[in-house]
């Protein structure tokens, strides 16, 4: 069965560097420029993944839901991935919602002649592996 995802759905994230890098580098020296854009145009960049001294590798110990107990069980070893050009994704397959928001107001300071406002909120974050997922990355996954 052929899936594809609709550019409307299509959400693209790429690395600061690496998307710089195409729109002044790549898409002025291409003969047809509006080819690339269909990679370029919507895309947001990333200034990095998961560490800013680390900006291209994301390192994590997987999890796993066990199909036999219902529980969370945990991979063995971390793996590192390096070199993280960037990703694209369905809409559906990734989301953040904010939940339970509210915030609160300290009393006037009168002698400053200010208050103070506190946000509150609970993030709560889904990943659905039924969407697709494409992770663009240069070079090998190391265990």
């Amino acid at each position: 069965v052929m899936r594809f995802t609709d550019p409307d759905n299509l959400r693209k994230y790429m690395s600061n560097r690496v998307a710089n890098y195409l729109r002044t580098i790549v898409e002025s020296n291409l003969y047809n420029p509006d080819r690339l854009s269909v990679i370029t145009e919507g895309m947001r960049k990333v200034t990095f993944w998961q560490n800013i001294d680390d900006p291209y590798t994301v390192e994590a110990t997987p999890a796993y839901l066990n199909t036999t107990t219902g529980a969370i069980d945990v991979a063995g070893a971390a793996v590192k991935v390096e070199n993280i050009l960037g990703c694209l994704f369905d809409r559906d397959a990734l989301g953040m919602v904010k939940r339970s928001t509210w915030s609160s107001a300290t009393p006037f300071n009168s002698r400053g002649g200010f208050y103070n406002i506190y946000w509150h909120w609970t993030q709560t974050t889904w990943n659905s592996f039924d969407e697709n997922f494409i992770l663009l990355y240069a070079g090998t996954v190391t265990p």
